[in-house]
């Protein structure tokens, strides 16, 4: 089930493959502490906008904000955080937004899929006429 709000499309989970996870080689070059804040990063990303974005109210998220939200150190997720992006596991938009390009890859299959399923069912609406 997906819920509205006004132009997005808020899914309840996410799609996760754990042989995915267990075989990247750069996210398994961090520290258990690492992945489980990219893990949390993930989360939130979830609900991010544009999907897949860490930002708040469109703003990129602060490490201190981070830090509340995830329940650990300032100090701490600042150095996961750096392990992360030396093993190159997310990336960064031109403000500084962290994001995940796996979301954002599968956001953009999800769309391109229900414009040709709405066009095709258009088709087929008109075609039976």
């Amino acid at each position: 089930m997906t819920v509205s709000s006004g132009d997005r499309v808020k899914r309840p989970a996410f799609q996760f493959y754990p042989r995915d996870w267990l075989a990247d080689a750069a996210l398994r070059s961090c520290s258990i502490g690492a992945r489980g804040l990219w893990m949390d990063i993930l989360c939130i990303a979830h609900e991010g906008e544009p999907y897949g974005y860490l930002r708040l109210n469109g703003q990129p998220v602060a490490i201190d904000m981070l830090a509340r939200r995830v329940g650990e150190s300032p100090k701490d997720v600042k150095r996961w955080l750096a392990e992360l992006e030396i093993a190159g596991v997310p990336s960064r938009a031109d403000d500084g937004a962290l994001f995940s390009r796996r979301m954002v890859r599968d956001e953009h299959i999800r769309e391109v899929r229900a414009a040709s399923g709405s066009l095709a069912c258009g088709r087929r609406r008109t075609s039976t006429r």
